[in-house]
């Protein structure tokens, strides 16, 4: 069997999810408002679950792994903000995604950029459900960012 994955995230993130945890925690304002991609994500603990479907139900092939609903990058820092109990404005500068897209391509594509997954034909060939919701997801990866600190 194979798993395919989108970004994983929850306690012990690195990389961007973390960077993105950091600039939410210390930041009010950002310019990240009506962004409308769509993000698959998985939480660690649904990536988990996925692995122990397939060594209690054992199938060949390729399985992708991804929460029920993707993320809008905006959608995403609400979710770590209410979970942060922050306040969080964001808005939309006329000209930031044309300028992003100008001279830094790579992080335009991160945040402005959709990549989702559907997921149905493979939960449904294992009979899985991901047992935890995003914003359960994200409030666990919340916890645990809040005693790294």
């Amino acid at each position: 069997s194979i798993i395919r994955t989108p970004v994983v995230y929850g306690e012990g993130v690195k990389g961007n999810i973390r960077s993105l945890l950091k600039l939410v925690d210390t930041l009010p304002v950002l310019p990240l408002g009506g962004i409308e991609n769509r993000r698959s994500m998985v939480y660690v603990g649904n990536l988990c679950a996925l692995v122990d479907a397939l060594i209690n139900t054992p199938k060949g092939g390729v399985f992708l792994a991804s929460d029920n609903h993707p993320f809008s990058t905006t959608t995403l820092i609400t979710e770590i903000a209410d979970a942060m109990g922050k306040k969080c404005f964001l808005f939309q500068p006329p000209l930031f995604a044309w300028l992003l897209k100008k001279f830094k391509p790579a992080l335009h594509a991160r945040l402005f950029g959709s990549l989702s997954v559907d997921t149905k034909k493979s939960n449904a060939r294992l009979g899985f459900t991901p047992p935890y919701s995003s914003k359960e997801g994200v409030e666990a990866m919340v916890r645990w960012y809040k005693n790294a600190a």
